[in-house]
């Protein structure tokens, strides 16, 4: 219908309320509909999308994560045009945002990211990974369909077409690493400084924000503390669980600094809630449950803190 360039080219209008508007068509267009995400990118939307996140006017950059978050989902190709265009750091306006709002968006974003970088996956080892498994199950978030192995019989059988995968991974463009992308950035220290409490020594990534006139914490006056608002503790939280499981222990490095700011969350975790609740059982709740994070999942990221102080760096 060749409506792309006409909608698009609104995303740079002068009125907010054209730009809202558009965004969240871009954004309602590409989301869950991979053909459409592949459709689009041959007009270059990212561009003036980032570019609605250094919008004043709060909506529009709503809207503008909205969109971004609809394009980037299990899209290889839109990633990387993302990741050259010094996409990662933009999202540092919308993980400081005064809004709350934006940045819960944005930390489920990343969380999205991270859980559809195939980096990391190669490690495991078990049964259900092996070639002859995944052979018969689609990936996570695929709209293939799982076919059964056809059984065994002596008359011959026609084997059933399996569906095409979504046309953004038909591409061959290889997903970027987005856990190596975080610490280049910077944005896993500023994730990990929003979820400790104020009086948190955050080294040179809190300095450099300050330097910047950012704001770590949110609100018109900047004076509400992020770890104070559950929803976006919770998805911070959940992004840096997936974040210690996704890391390539072989490729990946980690500074000491953020080092020591995953172990002062840790430690939260396992330390009093900020809300004083009980769990049905009438023991005395954590951090951890008040986040909704399993024991397995801390346990797993406290395994995962341990191997790092004994291979040094690198994890």
């Amino acid at each position: 219908m060749k409506m792309w360039p006409p909608v698009l080219s609104l995303l740079s209008s002068s009125s907010s309320k054209i730009q809202l508007a558009s965004a969240w068509i871009v954004g309602t267009a590409v989301q869950n509909n991979d053909k459409a995400q592949v459709a689009i990118l041959k007009y270059q939307p990212l561009a003036p999308l980032l570019s609605l996140l250094e919008s004043s006017d709060m909506d529009v950059r709503s809207k503008a994560m909205y969109a971004l978050s609809g394009l980037l989902k299990h899209n290889p190709e839109a990633v990387v045009q993302f990741q050259d265009m010094d996409g990662w750091n933009k999202l540092k306006l919308a993980l400081l945002d005064p809004n709350i709002i934006l940045r819960r968006k944005t930390v489920f974003l990343i969380n999205s990211l991270l859980f559809q970088d195939p980096a990391g996956q190669q490690e495991s080892s078990s049964d259900e990974t092996s070639p002859a498994a995944s052979a018969s199950v689609p990936p996570p978030n695929s709209t293939a369909t799982a076919v059964a192995p056809a059984p065994q019989s002596s008359s011959p059988l026609t084997a059933a077409p399996l569906e095409r995968g979504p046309e953004t991974l038909l591409s061959g463009v290889e997903h970027p690493d987005v856990a190596k992308a975080l610490i280049s950035s910077e944005l896993l220290k500023i994730i990990l400084i929003s979820l400790l409490p104020s009086s948190t020594d955050g080294g040179n990534g809190v300095e450099s924000i300050r330097e910047k006139g950012l704001m770590l914490n949110y609100g018109p006056d900047g004076d509400q503390e992020p770890r104070r608002d559950l929803d976006y503790s919770e998805k911070a939280a959940r992004c840096l669980l997936t974040f210690t499981e996704k890391l390539n222990p072989s490729t990946t490095l980690v500074d000491e600094e953020t080092l020591r700011l995953l172990n002062l969350f840790a430690e939260q975790l396992r330390s009093e809630p900020i809300e004083e609740v009980e769990d049905r059982e009438g023991t005395r709740s954590t951090r951890a449950t008040e986040l909704s994070i399993e024991q397995e999942s801390l346990d797993n990221l406290e395994r995962k803190l341990r191997e790092i102080k004994v291979t040094g760096d690198r994890l």
